[in-house]
């Protein structure tokens, strides 16, 4: 068994059983190790609730670089959620972005990386279905068009 921190699973399967294991560390603990590196403060999160769904806006103070009296506060937002668990959550990756935006904050987690490579992956699908989508529409109007001519 492996033990990795924060994980909330860490059940490594036998080799020899040929499956893979899942293991899930919560960005709140990502976050943690973020802050640290920053010397920031903990983090504080204000909630609303709009129509069963939670939205989560997170707040960590950090330390400008070389005056420790000049401070800087570091505000995301996360998506909707139905728990107030989940919009946590999802407002710790939105402040893990944001320091790596402001801060140059590197996170080294696979996970972290392939999830963010995936999502960018999954934009450029979207972004060329849509564009498939809207050349074989005009296609089609084409054709129509000729057809009637041809009539």
């Amino acid at each position: 068994m492996a033990v990795l921190a924060g994980a909330i699973a860490s059940h490594l399967p036998q080799e020899s059983e040929g499956r893979c294991a899942v293991v899930y560390v919560s960005r709140r603990t990502i976050l943690n190790d973020v802050i640290k590196a920053l010397e920031g403060s903990s983090p504080s999160y204000s909630f609303s609730n709009v129509d069963g769904l939670y939205v989560a806006t997170g707040f960590v103070v950090v330390p400008l670089a070389g005056d420790i009296d000049e401070l800087t506060l570091l505000e995301a937002t996360g998506f909707a959620s139905l728990t107030k668990d989940g919009a946590e959550e999802a407002a710790a990756n939105a402040l893990i972005l944001a320091a790596k935006r402001d801060f140059g904050v590197v996170v080294d987690d696979f996970s972290f990386n392939d999830a963010e490579h995936l999502r960018k992956e999954n934009e450029s699908l979207h972004k060329n279905n849509l564009l498939l989508k809207s050349g074989w529409v005009q296609s089609i109007d084409q054709l129509d068009m000729v057809r009637k001519t041809l009539e």
